[in-house]
């Protein structure tokens, strides 16, 4: 059978025919999605301690608890030095995507004041620029990134990067890494194994010797043990960084 994805009015936007495995739709609905948005605030003076990495607010209301939780400053990360990166999650920050620039605007620019103008007076409060991420409210996404909610745990992860259909439809993502979920390394990490996949199943490669390097985390010190070697006929050996976290029915009985 041939499965078929399309997409639908109802709360899930893609179906499959035939139906995914139980399995997998059981994964799928424990594991939570969750959103998160960044502000970026661009001023041409930084009303902030250019010194200091990260700042918390802690709104005087407290319904607003969270509202705007914390912020990095971009220098210390190396980046544009007048750009303050605030990070929004969960309810507020679907409420935030739902703003208008000018509404926006206007609350960030309260809650620097209330943060740094007593201290900078004379420092404008209002972002010459802001930009703000709208991952929930993107179609494609609907949400940033996988966390593990009550009652789940990473063998539904295992689960969801299981293959379908005899091994005809793969699925990659950073919710389908267990060690890396959350995260862009991790997504990149899961089409790496998908990718693997693929080539051990068709063998499509004729040079001799293609080489593969990865790291199991940046700071591996320089030591190769985790260097992967992909030969003629053969495929890159499991490693931590982007080990395949699903055995196939194929390598349980096996064959590799």
């Amino acid at each position: 059978s041939t499965h078929v994805a399309s997409s639908t009015s109802s709360s899930f936007s893609v179906t499959f025919e035939p139906e995914l495995s139980q399995r997998k739709l059981e994964a799928v609905g424990r594991l939570g999605f969750g959103s998160i948005t960044k502000v970026l605030l661009y001023y041409d003076t930084p009303p902030w301690p250019t010194n200091c990495y990260s700042f918390a607010y802690m709104h005087a209301n407290s319904s607003q608890y969270g509202a705007w939780p914390y912020a990095i400053n971009a220098q210390l990360e190396g980046l544009n030095s007048s750009v303050l990166h605030w990070y929004v999650g969960g309810a507020h920050a679907r409420r935030l995507e739902g703003l208008s620039h000018r509404e926006t605007v206007k609350e960030v620019s309260h809650v620097m004041t209330q943060m740094f103008g007593g201290v900078r007076k004379d420092v404008n409060m209002t972002p010459s620029r802001v930009h703000v991420t709208s991952w929930a409210r993107d179609q494609f996404s609907r949400g940033a990134w996988t966390y593990f909610s009550v009652g789940s745990n990473s063998s539904d992860m295992h689960a969801l990067s299981a293959p379908e259909a005899s091994e005809r439809v793969l699925f990659a993502g950073e919710a389908t890494c267990p060690l890396l979920y959350g995260t862009v390394h991790g997504a990149l990490a899961s089409g790496l194994r998908e990718a693997h996949r693929i080539f051990t199943a068709h063998h499509t490669f004729t040079t001799d010797r293609i080489f593969a390097t990865t790291s199991a985390s940046p700071t591996s010190s320089g030591s190769n043990k985790h260097a992967q070697t992909v030969e003629q006929g053969g495929g890159v050996r499991d490693g931590p960084w982007f080990a395949r976290p699903v055995d196939t029915e194929r390598e349980r009985g096996g064959e590799r």
